[in-house]
């Protein structure tokens, strides 16, 4: 079944198709009824959201409002992302939940059950497929938006040229040709101090 969707994922996406619109999966039907949500989802039956605006930071949980009346069993409900699993039996879900029974169909018996995702920023479309025998109902959705990613960016200090070289006596100098001449005569004048010591030496 399609679901009419909202301008942001970020608040609850609420089953809003006031059409009997059904979806057929598996020989199953789930159709829209008012105080049931989207009801007799049995396994396969599948839903999905489209075109919702995850806006740059994504989604790192997923909310979903569910019914289970069995008193026994569990029912499952599989999330995927912009991929039909009707048509793509290969389809791997981003995230999973176990419902325990909530004692009724009816919206009032809802309960929340949160799933960790990552759904990258973007534009998407969500699929909620249900994966147990046991009937269920599906009343809605929230997605928790990501926090921001920091990106940190490394200061390069400003090219600051040569560094000026002062000889002894002399200018500053802030060439190669001052640095080099610089060189030599620090050159000479230790090879000079190096004779000098020879000669006392002798």
């Amino acid at each position: 079944m399609r679901c009419m969707t909202q301008a942001s994922c970020f608040t609850f996406i609420g089953i809003r198709d006031t059409n009997p619109e059904t979806w057929h999966a598996a020989g199953l039907t789930i159709a829209f009824l008012d105080p049931y949500g989207i009801g007799y989802g049995h396994k396969f039956s599948t839903i999905y959201i489209e075109n919702l605006d995850f806006g740059a930071n994504g989604a790192d949980k997923v909310t979903v409002l569910l019914t289970n009346a069995a008193t026994e069993d569990v029912g499952s409900l599989n999330v995927y992302l912009d991929v039909n699993p009707i048509k793509d039996k290969n389809a791997q879900p981003i995230a999973t939940t176990v419902c325990g029974t909530t004692d009724g169909f009816e919206k009032d018996y809802a309960k929340d059950f949160t799933m960790d995702v990552n759904i990258p920023g973007g534009t998407h479309t969500v699929y909620f497929m249900f994966t147990s025998n046991v009937v269920g109902s599906f009343f809605g959705v929230e997605f928790n938006e990501a926090p921001a990613v920091e990106i940190v960016t490394e200061e390069v200090p400003a090219d600051l040229g040569t560094p000026a070289v002062t000889p002894p006596g002399g200018a500053a100098q802030t060439n190669d040709a001052g640095y080099i001449a610089f060189a030599i005569l620090a050159f000479i004048s230790f090879a000079g101090a190096v004779l000098v010591f020879k000669k006392a030496k002798r």
